[in-house]
């Protein structure tokens, strides 16, 4: 029953992609960013004033992933809004958990395949294969939480790429602990990138990650989760 009701899911947001051919477009993406980045840092190695700058690099594109398909989801969603579908979705004897569930699925395995991908790409990455193994799962959580935060504040598509942009720079802002020589960065941590950017950092850095950093950043992303979850199981136009 329930494998039906993501069959069901899954067929309207294909006709969503059909329909906007750019959205499935962005999926090719992740591969240009990763194949561009594979000759990018091989120049960069071979630089002396430009390989200090590969961590860097690598954790922009790493962080940017869960944007773009938090992004793609977010699009169909907004869609799905302007178009009624989830009203029309009501006569399914369908769940909360179960719509909430396949958005949250949809986004978090796309981002963990291509994170796991730069593991194996970027033998310069300074971490064993669990640990990022469990930093790409906490990075993977961001996709849904930017999906269902989206799409609870934004009316429409173009408030939804408005706030997509605002979210990017919210993200992309614990950049500055490289800049802060004091535990003061920390205060970065409001925002929930900083946790596996510090990860990411730290690794190549000083090989030495403390362990309140990954439970810290594994906790933060859970509750955000749950959080926006909860809020988005209220909205009116999915039924009990």
């Amino acid at each position: 029953m329930m494998k039906n009701r993501f069959f069901t899911l899954m067929k309207n947001d294909l006709k969503i992609l059909l329909r906007e051919r750019a959205l499935m477009g962005l999926f090719v993406i992740p591969f240009l960013l990763l194949l561009g980045a594979y000759f990018l840092v091989d120049f960069m190695q071979g630089k002396l004033n430009l390989v200090l700058y590969v961590p860097i690099v690598l954790t922009f594109l790493i962080i940017e992933s869960p944007m773009l398909f938090g992004f793609i989801n977010g699009f169909m969603l907004l869609e799905e809004k302007d178009e009624n579908i989830l009203s029309a979705l009501q006569v399914l004897p369908m769940k909360k958990w179960i719509f909430i569930a396949y958005r949250q699925l949809f986004g978090t395995v796309f981002t963990f395949l291509v994170i796991l991908l730069y593991y194996f790409v970027f033998p310069v990455i300074p971490l064993t294969f669990v640990e990022f193994f469990f930093l790409d799962l906490i990075i993977s959580l961001e996709a849904p939480l930017l999906t269902l935060g989206v799409a609870l504040i934004a009316s429409n598509k173009v408030e939804g790429l408005a706030f997509f942009k605002f979210f990017n720079f919210i993200i992309l802002l614990p950049f500055l602990q490289l800049f802060i020589h004091s535990n003061w960065h920390v205060l970065l941590g409001i925002s929930y990138s900083y946790w596996p950017i510090r990860i990411l950092f730290d690794g190549f850095l000083i090989t030495n990650i403390p362990l309140y950093v990954w439970i810290s950043g594994f906790c933060y992303h859970i509750a955000l989760l749950v959080g926006v979850s909860v809020l988005f199981s209220k909205y009116p136009t999915i039924s009990n």
